[in-house]
């Protein structure tokens, strides 16, 4: 009877610690999930980070650009128009000179 008493304590034992150890692996499996989401969170938020610095860089330069083309077309322009205008004038001058002389 004894020997029955035992094995039946040690049976429940067992039960025990196998109920121990599915809790256990659960928590463990709880707790790699919220570090998983944890560290997924804090990746795209990384990830975001440097696509917005990125993304504000290349505008920048774009920015940049644009006003360094604008003020060499601008630049180009007016020297295109003081020359058509210095044509005009010649070119007055020399009609000028035409008809007066």
């Amino acid at each position: 009877m004894q020997k029955l008493e035992e094995i039946l304590h040690a049976e429940d034992s067992a039960r025990r610690v196998v109920i121990e150890a599915r809790e256990e692996a659960a928590r463990i499996v709880r707790e790699a999930d919220a570090d998983a989401e944890l560290t997924l969170a804090s990746a795209k938020h990384s990830a975001t980070e440097k696509a917005r610095k990125h993304r504000d860089k290349v505008l920048a330069a774009a920015q940049e650009d644009a006003r360094s083309i604008t003020a060499t077309a601008r630049s180009e322009r007016d020297a295109m128009f003081a020359r058509a205008q210095d044509n005009m004038t010649r070119a007055t001058q020399a009609l000028l000179k035409e008809l007066v002389g």
